[in-house]
């Protein structure tokens, strides 16, 4: 689920899947919407059952391990990071 406060939908339920694809330390994932659930306000649902977009992200994993950059695709664009600040959990 994603939340917004300054826009419209407020909200968006979805069940999404992800593969995960690497290549050295390029990571490819790829999201596939399973269903699109509750939309707040309701009066957008049909529209963002029309319309919403998977999340898809091509990111680099640093040489530490603990970081990846790259950019998030799905309507639109943007640049993303994720952290690893603890240990692994297998």
């Amino acid at each position: 689920m994603w939340a917004c406060t300054q826009v419209v939908p407020r909200t968006v339920e979805t069940d999404q899947t992800c593969t995960a694809k690497q290549t050295g330390n390029a990571v490819t994932i790829t999201s596939k919407i399973a269903k699109i659930g509750k939309v707040t306000p309701a009066a957008y649902s049909d529209f963002m059952r029309a319309n919403y977009a998977a999340d898809h992200f091509q990111v680099k994993i640093d040489t530490s391990g603990d970081r990846m950059d790259g950019l998030f695709h799905s309507y639109g664009q943007a640049s993303v990071v994720f952290r690893r600040h603890l240990e692994l959990v297998g």
